[in-house]
């Protein structure tokens, strides 16, 4: 699969504490992230990024044996920009124990309930699960809950229009619209980062082209319309 759509309705929205350009511009000149493609997100790769939707990180908690949450740095720095929660970056086995060993931004071991319900509370605050896996990892030991208006990545790629040398991964999952349910009530048109839905004449149209497959839009859909299917 190409590169996919790449959503516009916030760019160039900016906040009063907020990133320089020219910050950002470094990361992606600098960043060794490598160019992704649309793969399981317990595939081992070199690296890669990817957006994984909630049934896809139960089995990745599901793996580990050791979990460690920390505040996020992201919205730690620029933390009056939404209310979203902070505590919601996951790192698991030794890239946790690295993390408590460092003493930064509060990082604790915590129970796999309690590493579940991070997961929860990110997916209820409509941020988005991004993964990070390097070649020595047989699953993600590194999960943020992300925003797009404190992630470097997102921010860089959905306010600032910025092209880093790798675009955002999709998940093996996609939604899945059930027209008879469905009331076009909108809940799922706001949630969405990536401009996967509209109202159109009272009518939602669903852009599957544009879905990325974070699953955000399904828990708070007020008539469960919504499903996350396999892409294939």
């Amino acid at each position: 699969m190409g590169e996919l759509y790449k959503p516009d309705h916030m760019r160039n929205k900016r906040f009063p504490n907020d990133y320089e350009k020219e910050f950002l511009e470094e990361i992606a000149a600098t960043t060794t992230t490598v160019h992704g493609v649309t793969i399981p997100v317990n595939i081992k790769i070199e690296a890669d990024q990817k957006v994984i939707d909630y049934g896809s990180m139960l089995e990745i908690l599901q793996k580990a044996s050791r979990y460690v949450i920390r505040d996020c740095p992201c919205r730690t720095s620029f933390m009056n920009n939404c209310d979203a929660p902070i505590d919601v970056c996951i790192h698991l086995d030794d890239y946790g124990d690295k993390s408590v060993e460092a003493k930064e931004y509060n990082a604790r071991y915590v129970s796999y309930e309690d590493a579940l319900d991070s997961v929860k509370r990110a997916q209820e605050a409509g941020l988005v699960l991004m993964a990070y896996t390097k070649k020595d990892h047989s699953y993600p030991k590194a999960v943020c809950g992300c925003c797009t208006c404190c992630c470097g990545y997102f921010s860089g790629m959905l306010r600032y229009g910025l092209t880093f040398p790798f675009h955002l991964i999709t998940s093996d999952r996609i939604a899945s619209h059930s027209n008879e349910e469905c009331t076009a009530c909108g809940t799922c048109v706001d949630r969405c980062n990536f401009d996967a839905t509209e109202v159109v004449d009272g009518k939602l149209l669903y852009h599957s082209e544009r879905c990325y497959g974070c699953g955000i839009c399904t828990t708070t859909c007020p008539t469960h319309s919504i499903k996350m299917i396999h892409r294939n």
